[in-house]
This record gives structure tokens, C-alpha cells and sequence, in this order.
């Protein structure tokens, strides 16, 4: 059975998306199968985050094309670096326009690469990472996630009212 990787595309330019889903019927091919779910705009990229577990992200920066100084994927990177653990990567034609606060979490898990990157090669990255399967363990759908999220919803009864009490 392929391997399923959930991917996220954080892209609004349809060229390039194009060859996003050609990269990942390509790959299908070899084994793996991309699941793509494209956003085109910090909100409606926001709402996935928080509604859907992605295995990985790709995020260009520069999600307005008729605005060159506009880069609006970094307020996407902070989302997911802020508060998900999944690998994010960040292709773009701009990348003299990453906030430096994210250029300096660099890590096998965020990554940036210029246009002229193959797709090829970032989907082969994706694809060596989710295959040690640490997105399904660590991951916002992982089984760390989903145990932590079952403790705190169903394990911890404490009496809050009780606890309010007490402190004054």
C-alpha cells in the first residue's frame, strides 16, 4: 500500500500549483501519494491549520502576485510554527522577504528554497521525512498529540469551582 503524505500548499499563483500536482501524480507513480489541499491566502490557510492534520507544508511567501513587497506566508509560518509540528517548507521567488525570526529556526523540519528548486527534490525531502514516520507520532494528528488531547479532555476531572475557592 502507498504511503499517504497530507500536504498542504500555501500558493496562490495556478502555474505553480500545476506543477505541484504534476510533481505529485509523478511521485504517485514511484509509491507515495501526495494528498494536496491548496490555500491561496493567510485566512483561509489559518482555517486548514486548525481544522485539518497535515503530514507537511509547502508555504510561498509572496501570496499576492500583483503585490511584490507583500508576504503575507510568513504570518502562515508563524501560524504553524506557533502552535504545529509538522515539516514546513517555504518556496518562493522572495526569500530576501522571510521575517528573521523564522530564518533563524532553520531545521531539517523548516526549510527554504528558491524557485529554481526542483519540485522534485522538496517533494523527495517531504517524502524521506514522513517515511521515518515521525509526522504520525509527533505530529497535530500524532499519537502524542491525540493522547495529550484525550488527557486533557477526558482524564483530568478537576473541579475547577474547587480550585477558584481555595485561592481566595
Amino acid at each position: 500500500m502507498a504511503m499517504e503524505i497530507n500536504l498542504l500548499v500555501v500558493e496562490d499563483d495556478d502555474g505553480q500549483y500545476e506543477t505541484y500536482k504534476d510533481t505529485a501524480e509523478e511521485m504517485s507513480q514511484e509509491g507515495v501519494r501526495f494528498i494536496l489541499t491548496r490555500k491561496t491566502d493567510f485566512s483561509s490557510a489559518k482555517e486548514a491549520i486548525t481544522s485539518k492534520g497535515f503530514d507537511a507544508a509547502i508555504v510561498d511567501l509572496n501570496l499576492k502576485a500583483n503585490n511584490a513587497t507583500e508576504a503575507s506566508g510568513n504570518d502562515v509560518l508563524k501560524e504553524i510554527i506557533g502552535s504545529l509540528r509538522f515539516p514546513v517548507f517555504v518556496v518562493s521567488g522572495n526569500l530576501n522577504m522571510l521575517d528573521e525570526s523564522i530564518r533563524a529556526k532553520k531545521s531539517s523540519f523548516l526549510k527554504f528554497y528558491n524557485r529554481e528548486t526542483s519540485n522534485k527534490e522538496i517533494f523527495g525531502h517531504i517524502e524521506k521525512i514522513c517515511s521515518t514516520g515521525i509526522t504520525r507520532i509527533l505530529g497535530g494528528r500524532g499519537m502524542i498529540e491525540t493522547r495529550l488531547y484525550s488527557i486533557f479532555q477526558n482524564d483530568l476531572e478537576i473541579d475547577i469551582y474547587r480550585l477558584i475557592s481555595k485561592q481566595y
